[in-house]
């Protein structure tokens, strides 16, 4: 449950989240519209820092694959629990610092290519819309799962492999389409649960921003 007090206009107001204990968190620290704060704190810049520790360790978690075609990995898990923390703006900086270390540090043989980088800023900020100060209802979850799979996973990533690899539009999209029908109904399951573990509550509200 989310109450809001009153704010001046154009910053969103102090929010107070009650968890499944009925304990509250306050949240004293205002911000605009898109998520950029009155104060960023040194606490703030060590929470990112965190979450970025824990999104690395995510990203060597091996995928699961579901026969031939689907193959299911967990970094949609950990951008939608970050992003349900940091909000949007802070979301755009994390994606974007999180991009180029994987590329460059975590997985170094990997080709880096812009594109990619785009796809994460708008899969993280989409996330963050649908998420941060909100509660990850089935509605939200299924909305913001079919935003990223039809617009990213499906569109702009498509796009990107057709540019970077030169292959058919038909070899890429055929089976791109069929992953992304089966994976959209078990992301969106898997992220609804793992959003709404009385765990993940608490350490969201916690730290959020």
């Amino acid at each position: 449950m989310i109450e809001k007090d009153c704010g001046r206009v154009g910053v969103l107001p102090l929010v107070t989240i009650k968890n499944i204990e009925g304990s509250e968190t306050v949240l004293n620290n205002r911000a605009n519209k898109f998520g950029q704060l009155d104060r960023f704190s040194a606490r703030h810049l060590s929470i990112m820092a965190m979450l970025m520790a824990m999104r690395i360790a995510m990203s060597f978690i091996p995928a699961v694959k579901i026969g031939n075609i689907i193959q299911m990995g967990f970094g949609f898990i950990g951008t939608g629990i970050v992003a349900s923390i940091l909000g949007p703006f802070y979301m755009i900086i994390f994606a974007i610092a999180y991009d180029l270390i994987d590329v460059f540090i975590v997985n170094p043989g990997f080709p880096f290519f812009p594109g990619f980088l785009l796809s994460a800023i708008l899969a993280g900020f989409i996330y963050a819309r649908f998420f941060w100060r909100k509660e990850p209802t089935w509605k939200r979850v299924i909305l913001a799962t079919l935003i990223v799979t039809v617009f990213i996973n499906i569109g702009l990533n498509t796009i990107w492999l057709k540019i970077m690899y030169g292959e058919a539009w038909r070899a890429l999209i055929i089976p791109r389409l069929i992953k992304n029908t089966i994976s959209f109904p078990l992301n969106s399951v898997v992220l609804y649960f793992v959003l709404n573990t009385g765990s993940i509550k608490r350490v969201i509200n916690q730290y959020q921003f």
